[in-house]
């Protein structure tokens, strides 16, 4: 399938179920780069099942999930993780981590092992852009639900 260069991500008429249960049936969906798109429904309706659709978190028994311009199905896990992250509206931190430990983890996909000087500078400007740079030594667990989304975004 053909995108244009902006597009970033295609639900294409995809479906999944929950065991029995039909949650997405048909359903497509078009998000580009620059362009803000709101999923507006009742609650149960599948808004975060697509997305996690979209993340390669869930696989859709029908359909196709195009990420830019690729079927992801043939996109490797971790080319994936350097393309795109899901950020859950509860996220929570289960281990004991700094701020700064945490948004190093974000650099996982692109190292093997240890992160470099260069990726710890990739972090502090992360930091600083976010407006996280005070909290870096704070823990995750001591954040507002607020302020561990904008962690989990940088």
């Amino acid at each position: 399938m053909e995108h244009t260069k902006d597009v970033l991500a295609v639900a294409e008429n995809i479906c999944f179920s929950y065991g029995s249960k039909a949650v997405l049936c048909g359903v497509g969906a078009e998000f580009s780069a620059g362009k803000v798109t709101s999923l507006i429904g009742p609650n149960g309706v599948g808004k975060t099942t697509l997305l996690k659709c979209l993340a390669g978190l869930l696989l859709p028994s029908i359909g196709t999930v195009w990420v830019k311009g690729r079927d992801m199905r043939q996109i490797k896990p971790r080319e994936l993780a350097r393309m795109q992250a899901y950020v859950p509206q509860n996220g929570s931190v289960l281990f004991p981590m700094t701020v700064y430990e945490f948004v190093c983890l974000g650099r996982r996909p692109y190292v093997e092992w240890s992160i470099s000087a260069h990726d710890k500078e990739i972090v502090e400007e992360l930091l600083q852009y976010m407006g996280i740079a005070s909290m870096r030594e704070k823990f995750m667990d001591e954040l507002s639900g607020g302020e561990r989304q904008r962690v989990m975004l940088a």
